[in-house]
């Protein structure tokens, strides 16, 4: 078990035992209120805080996201790239068929993080290709 799994079940049976007594939220006063470890190899001591304050504090706690340069603009140039703004506006389509289109594998593109980037070479492919059939496709004839 980890420091910190054992830390929480210590907590736990100090409470079912009634060796520690749950108390109420010390920075909202909120009646339920969690434990909250400053450190670990403490168990038993502890804060409480509601779930919002104990969400907020370990969100102050965190060290500040850092996020590549790519994936920080969605729309524009990078390496050869642009974003689904900038491709539908080239094709003269939608976003959303844009985003379709990457999703359903009509139209290659590079996922990074949440956006999609796709290749100006794929935009230009994509403006001579005949546009892609919509609906499903015919059933197969049987004998």
């Amino acid at each position: 078990m980890t420091t910190k799994q054992n830390a929480r079940v210590k907590v736990f049976n100090a409470i079912r035992d009634g060796v520690l007594i749950r108390q109420p939220c010390e920075k909202c006063g909120a009646a339920y209120a969690q434990a909250h470890h400053d450190d670990y190899q403490k168990p038993l001591d502890v804060r409480w805080l509601c779930a919002s304050c104990h969400r907020l504090l370990h969100n102050e706690l965190k060290p500040p996201l850092v996020r590549r340069s790519f994936t920080l603009t969605k729309t524009g140039p990078i390496d050869g790239h642009m974003g689904i703004e900038d491709a539908a506006r080239a094709l003269g389509r939608s976003e959303r068929t844009v985003r379709w289109w990457l999703a359903n594998a009509v139209m290659a593109g590079e996922r990074f993080g949440r956006d999609w980037m796709v290749r100006k070479e794929e935009v230009e492919r994509m403006k001579t290709a005949p546009p892609p059939k919509r609906g499903r496709p015919p059933k197969p004839k049987t004998s």
